[in-house]
């Protein structure tokens, strides 16, 4: 009977005999263990590589959706829960096992909460800074429209400043125009600032808050 021949093992050169699975000295893999680990690594990286690929379109049907809704501000709050939804997807189909169901409906369930606590105020003071806007503007224009010899109107972002331009006869110290119930109502509308353009004796401007 003859002996069966000696190989070496490929990472310590150590000769052995037969058909072993692990170098008797290093614990190499060898033969068809070697293939079998092979094999399962290409398995798992194609694993890995469709769910990234997954996880990338999931967060791009999001964007498509969910995007145009936001920008054209006709449906804010679908369009961030779509884009919340499917980003939250995303994230999960990547870095983790669970099934594509499950990742929707767990990114479902963290874009309501996300939207509960973050987007729902975020909104809502986004609709009373707009409210108080055309609040002010009202105001002012109203105020425009009771004396011909005297123009207001609001000025800078969010209409905070009203502006008054009185003629010459109106002149007086820098403070007495308006009254101080104007002032007052002025306040409560949340200006920041009132300037009277050429009503005090030294002319120019003067600017005070209400």
């Amino acid at each position: 009977m003859l002996n069966a021949p000696h190989r070496a093992c490929p990472f310590c050169t150590h000769r052995y005999a037969g058909a072993p699975n692990q170098c008797p000295r290093c614990g190499t893999l060898l033969c068809e263990a070697a293939e079998d680990l092979k094999r399962l690594g290409e398995g798992e990286r194609r694993l890995i590589r469709s769910r990234k690929a997954l996880a990338d379109t999931l967060f791009l049907v999001g964007l498509l959706l969910g995007g145009p809704m936001i920008t054209l501000g006709r449906s804010f709050r679908l369009g961030s829960f779509i884009v919340l939804a499917f980003g939250a997807a995303s994230v999960l189909r990547r870095y983790t096992e669970w099934s594509l169901p499950g990742t929707m409906a767990i990114g479902s369930l963290v874009a309501v909460v996300v939207a509960a606590l973050v987007l729902e105020p975020a909104h809502s003071a986004v609709e009373d800074t707009r409210a108080g806007e055309v609040a002010r503007s009202a105001f002012v224009a109203a105020l425009d429209g009771l004396d011909d010899d005297v123009s207001a109107d609001v000025r800078g972002a969010g209409a905070v400043v009203v502006w008054f331009t009185l003629p010459q006869s109106e002149a007086g110290e820098c403070g007495q125009y308006p009254s101080a119930e104007v002032r007052v109502h002025l306040a409560d509308l949340g200006f920041l600032r009132v300037v009277v353009k050429d009503q005090n004796q030294r002319g120019g401007l003067c600017s005070f808050k209400p």
